[in-house]
């Protein structure tokens, strides 16, 4: 069911058991590249989001069932931020400081 949503903006890349890893590559997308990403997200069972696959791995390791974990980063570049997404800070393993991502509870 993740392939005919992920196609529209993605490449998929492994499908793993229940997990898809799709690489959205900005060069190849909508000068808003990250509404289609986050549109995406909400259409399937995301749970993690990122532009660095061992970032997205710790991020979806920190995302409780139901949740989207997005960077900062991409939060603020959305033309339209999601109202309700909490910040909070991580300690991600590789990271040396804490980084701050933005949590969405679906539903």
């Amino acid at each position: 069911m993740a392939a005919p949503v992920l196609t529209r903006h993605a490449l998929l890349d492994k499908l793993v058991g229940d997990e898809v890893m799709a690489l959205y590559l900005p060069v190849m997308m909508d000068e808003r590249w990250e509404d289609q990403l986050v549109a995406d997200a909400r259409e399937r069972d995301f749970t993690a989001l990122g532009d660095v696959v061992n970032t997205a791995a710790r991020l979806q390791a920190h995302a409780q069932p139901g949740q989207v974990v997005r960077s900062e980063r991409l939060f603020r570049r959305l033309a339209e931020p999601p109202a309700g997404a909490g910040a909070v800070t991580l300690e991600l393993r590789g990271k040396q400081v804490p980084e701050p991502y933005r949590v969405l509870a679906l539903g």
